[in-house]
């Protein structure tokens, strides 16, 4: 017996709902496949800027290329100036040398006379003082010159530091690409000064500035006479600051 072959349809015959069921689907999926659009590629991420120049960095970066530090010329320079206009200001009132080292003023005095003399001394005598004192540290400085140099360096260190990261406000990047905390800043330059200081014996230079100008200060206000009365002392103050002078004092 023969197997049961599967009818084709004829051109006259009319297909099985199966057939067209299939050939439909046939259809719209060529269809939807011709009509259908390839989607577009995503467009590429923008490329990232430029890097920044030399100086320059993202608002949101905490690490700033630091300025370049001050000239040293400048500082120098500025320190002389204050000191000259310290030494002006000091020379404006000076009493004469005469005066300030007449022998025939000094005697020892009494407790008593030893305060009087000492009030009317210092303000009478202060630019003569502050002459003294400069002529003190001069002396200081030439005869320790190894506490000098490393308190100079030191507050080069200092200047240089503060500029760059602003008053510690920023941290700092150093040659090798790291990153100086304003704590590892503020606290190795602490620790190097603390030690040069202690290194070069700046206790005792300080010191024997300190104690060499109170004892050349006040032996002087003390064992000299009162260069002048406490009201002839306040009418010179008053004339020097164009204050008007009471009556009752003239």
């Amino acid at each position: 017996m023969e197997p049961a072959r599967t009818a084709s349809p004829s051109c006259g015959q009319s297909p099985t709902p199966d057939a067209m069921a299939f050939q439909t689907f046939s259809d719209g999926a060529a269809a939807g496949y011709e009509n259908s659009e390839i989607p577009a590629a995503a467009p590429a991420a923008p490329a990232p800027e430029a890097a920044a120049g030399v100086g320059e960095f993202a608002e949101d970066d905490t690490v700033p290329v630091p300025a370049p530090p001050q000239d040293v010329k400048e500082m120098v320079r500025n320190a002389l100036v204050s000191t000259q206009a310290l030494v002006v200001s000091s020379y404006k009132g000076l009493r004469s040398w005469r005066e300030f080292g007449d022998k025939s003023k000094f005697n020892a005095p009494t407790k008593m006379e030893a305060f009087s003399r000492a009030k009317i001394n210092l303000v009478y005598f202060k630019s003569n003082y502050s002459v003294l004192i400069l002529l003190l540290g001069v002396w200081t400085i030439l005869s320790n010159l190894a506490f000098t140099i490393s308190m100079c360096v030191t507050a080069l260190a200092w200047k240089i530091y503060l500029g760059l990261s602003d008053n510690g406000k920023r941290s700092v990047i150093l040659p090798g690409g790291r990153a100086l905390s304003p704590l590892e800043g503020y606290s190795g330059l602490s620790l190097t000064t603390l030690l040069l200081f202690y290194i070069t014996g700046g206790s005792s230079t300080i010191f024997w500035l300190i104690a060499s100008a109170m004892i050349v200060i006040l032996g002087h206000a003390t064992m000299r006479e009162a260069a002048a009365t406490a009201t002839e002392l306040a009418l010179e103050t008053l004339s020097a600051t164009g204050e008007p002078v009471p009556t009752n004092w003239v």
